[in-house]
């Protein structure tokens, strides 16, 4: 038993590892550059090896997004996991997610540039269920207004896949958390019961 268990992380890691590669690979030579033989000699291994933990590059570009969303939903669910206040719970996503983009600026801009060639979908848990749920929920509580949940859920997913692009194209953005504050305002003061 305690073998399989070594097996299987010895797997994990070495599936972690080609991802790490193929986002180093990919903002280094573009998309179109990056061969499964480069993600390979990049993770220090072979192209056999790769392929055999992921089948093909399509593969590899799956994996790479789908990481991303798992590692995204991971890190907020353990930011807003003991909040219960519907206006901190909002305020808290806005924040982290910005931070979590910022934090992750490389798998990012690896995942823009995967996704010009592959079809968009949601990947996991879909944020704007979470976020129509939550204005429900504020809403018949009486701490948000009166709007359309649907649309207002939108309106925060798009921010946050908006600054994902603008951060990527604003490295040296000199204070990040001068843009949380003023995100967390806007939308604050678009849902709160006045």
């Amino acid at each position: 038993m305690a073998h399989s268990k070594l097996s299987t992380r010895i797997h994990e890691v070495r599936r972690e590892d080609i991802i790490a590669a193929a986002i180093v690979v990919i903002n280094r030579l573009g998309y179109a550059a990056a061969s499964v033989d480069k993600i390979a000699k990049e993770a220090g291994t072979t192209k056999g090896t790769v392929l055999y933990h992921f089948g093909s590059r399509k593969e590899v570009n799956k994996a790479l997004i789908e990481s991303l969303y798992q590692i995204g939903q991971k890190y907020i669910r353990t930011k807003i996991e003991n909040l219960r206040s519907c206006r901190e719970l909002l305020s808290v996503y806005l924040a982290e997610n910005l931070r979590f983009i910022v934090d992750n600026r490389e798998h990012i801009s690896a995942v823009h540039k995967v996704l010009n060639d592959l079809p968009l979908r949601e990947y996991g848990e879909q944020p704007a269920k979470w976020l129509i749920d939550l204005f429900k929920k504020g809403q018949k509580e009486r701490v948000f207004c009166a709007f359309d949940p649907v649309v207002m859920a939108v309106a925060v997913r798009s921010f946050i896949d908006a600054a994902s692009f603008y951060f990527e194209s604003n490295e040296n953005l000199a204070n990040v958390d001068h843009v949380i504050q003023e995100v967390q305002q806007l939308f604050d003061r678009a849902v709160r019961n006045k």
